[in-house]
């Protein structure tokens, strides 16, 4: 009923194409993609500032494959073991190594089995 106001006072176009448009914004300026979630008969978006920038990742033992990838993940919403291999060309093991640091320091999060395996950005590892 709100939402209906809203949009007949011409304050937001249609409904449910807001969060499409927060999505949009956050990718065009380098953040990572929000957590949108219903509660307690609500909405709650959570924005995340740019978690891992390079002030951040300078302060953790990474190597230069991991800050790449994790710019890569930032920018594309995901790797999957195929693209790291491809974007450094080294072996499976090393892909292996690097992405398995990541998900310790809990930068990544692992998403789906086998080959639809993919990697994305653990929005509850982030440490100040």
């Amino acid at each position: 009923m709100l939402a209906n106001a809203f949009y007949k006072g011409g304050h937001i176009e249609s409904w449910g194409r807001g969060t499409l448009k927060i999505i949009e914004e956050c990718k065009k300026y380098g953040l990572i993609e929000p957590v949108i979630q219903e509660q307690g008969g609500g909405v709650s978006v959570t924005i995340f500032k740019d978690m891992y920038n390079e002030k951040y990742l300078s302060r953790l033992n990474l190597n230069d494959r991991q800050k790449t990838a994790i710019k890569t993940v930032k920018k594309a919403g995901h790797i999957t073991n195929n693209e790291y291999r491809a974007l450094f060309d080294i072996a499976d093991r090393t892909v292996l190594r690097d992405i398995d640091e990541l998900i310790k320091l809990s930068i990544f999060k692992k998403e789906g089995k086998g080959r639809a395996t993919k990697y994305v950005i653990d929005t509850g590892g982030y440490k100040l």
